[in-house]
């Protein structure tokens, strides 16, 4: 009888054990799974200004992009852009996540050295067929670009 309880007991605790490392497993999954989305092909389908970040306020200064403006995000860590007002350029930056992949920065890369300095964006929205990207500007609004796959 006493060996069947310790049995028992050592099972259980073995359950627990498994239970809670699979817990942690997920967790530690929640960048990679988001990372997949974001490492898309992303069609620039518009931008619009707000004076606040929740993005309640009016909407001004729009932009509407065609399907030839994009952002490519890839797995090496650079993103590569083909947009621009009037006339669409390219360009690649390097771009890195941070804070539960909420955070979105990107750092230009001129004649190929990646800037110091990276401009900041917040993730708003990000899912299989839709991203949405905020950026404060110089002057304190908030741009919010729209994206779809």
């Amino acid at each position: 009888m006493k060996l069947r309880i310790n049995v028992l007991f050592i099972s259980v605790i073995v359950m627990c054990s498994v239970l809670v490392l699979s817990c942690s497993k997920e967790e530690s999954l929640e960048f990679p799974v988001s990372a997949g989305l974001l490492q898309n092909k992303w069609i620039l389908d518009s931008i619009l200004v707000y004076d606040d970040a929740d993005l309640t306020g009016p909407a001004f200064k729009g932009y509407d992009g065609d399907d030839t403006n994009y952002f490519d995000f890839r797995r090496d860590g650079k993103v590569y852009v083909y947009a621009g007002i009037p006339t669409p350029e390219y360009d690649t930056a390097a771009y890195t996540t941070i804070n539960d992949t909420t955070t979105l920065l990107t750092y230009d890369i001129v004649n190929g050295i990646q800037l110091p300095v990276a401009d900041t964006s917040t993730i708003y929205n990000l899912s299989s067929t839709s991203l949405i990207l905020i950026t404060k500007n110089e002057i304190d609004e908030y741009e919010a670009f729209y994206f779809k796959r």
